[in-house]
């Protein structure tokens, strides 16, 4: 990764931890195998071109501010490989709370950002309502990348569930469906996490997408591995 890359990440962190005045700050760091997103790789080479590859390690992580009264922000990043940048940096923030009858909801908005690869950037909003290990997600870009020459939108809905096996076993199926702007295929993933203690757990992800021959191999199915550390 370059120099250039870490110091815009630190600026970013700094920036927001300070902004908040926060009481309540986490952080998480971790490596995975490969850093595939919502079915897809993040894996594409200076031409356009997917490395089509089931193991391409990555460094993940950030923090997320607890700033009471529901209010939230945060920031995330990971290396991979995205045509000129080796970086993606979120920065996000929200509004989480409660409808009652164990109806949670989170309205918040994500901006993510590719150094030395502007053309990737974007905004986008995105809401949540969840029950009893049930979570119905929407993400409607708002600006750059996820938004065509038009100005119409690209959007995501997904559905997951969440349930824990035994006290350090969890499960997360997740399906997802993108309109026309997004590309128009749905994606899906089977999670297994094991809690290690002491903020440390593993995950084992088997993921990919619908119409693989449109994507040069980004959207196979993968095994993806990781480990996580939260503090």
């Amino acid at each position: 990764m370059k120099i250039k890359h870490f110091a815009i990440c630190a600026v970013t962190s700094c920036t927001l931890l300070s902004a908040a005045h926060a009481a309540d700050v986490s952080y998480n760091i971790g490596v995975v195998s490969l850093y595939k997103s919502n079915g897809v790789d993040q894996d594409t080479d200076k031409t356009g071109t997917n490395y089509n590859k089931n193991s391409r390690s990555a460094i993940q992580g950030g923090f997320d501010i607890d700033m009471g009264n529901g209010w939230y922000v945060g920031n995330w990043n990971s290396t991979g490989r995205f045509v000129d940048s080796s970086l993606e940096v979120d920065l996000y923030g929200g509004y989480a709370g409660d409808l009652g009858g164990g109806v949670g909801y989170d309205i918040g908005y994500a901006y993510y950002a590719y150094p030395s690869q502007s053309s990737w950037n974007g905004g986008e909003a995105v809401m949540s309502l969840s029950y009893s290990g049930f979570k119905l997600k929407l993400a409607n870009g708002l600006s750059g990348s996820l938004q065509d020459a038009s100005n119409k939108s690209s959007r995501r809905l997904s559905l997951s569930y969440t349930t824990s096996l035994t006290d350090t076993v969890s499960v997360t199926a997740t399906y997802g469906k993108r309109n026309k702007v997004a590309g128009d295929f749905n994606d899906y993933a089977l999670a297994v996490s094991y809690d290690l203690g002491a903020g440390m757990s593993t995950t084992a992800t088997y993921s990919g997408a619908k119409d693989k021959a449109a994507a040069n191999g980004a959207r196979d199915n993968r095994l993806v591995f990781g480990v996580n550390k939260s503090f």
